[in-house]
């Protein structure tokens, strides 16, 4: 893994080191990205089969001890 993760869109790019994160709070098929403070993007999301490299089993045992598995609520 690289020391930078990058989340990219139609209209932006950001990078964020890896030790600036604070959470990874994963939603089943994403994870959002939670990081310290000045480092912060509220809506630094990861979508699990859009990663390049490496795999989702990397990825969480690199961030185990950051990992918060959480469920969303059901609309209904």
């Amino acid at each position: 893994m690289s020391d930078i993760m990058i989340s990219s869109g139609k209209d932006f790019e950001y990078g964020r080191y890896y030790d600036d994160v604070k959470k990874v709070i994963d939603y089943g098929e994403w994870y959002h990205m939670v990081f310290y403070f000045p480092h912060k993007i509220v809506y630094y999301v990861c979508q699990k089969d859009l990663i390049t490299e490496g795999t989702i089993e990397e990825f969480e045992e690199y961030f185990k001890d950051k990992l918060v598995r959480k469920k969303l609520k059901e609309k209904g």
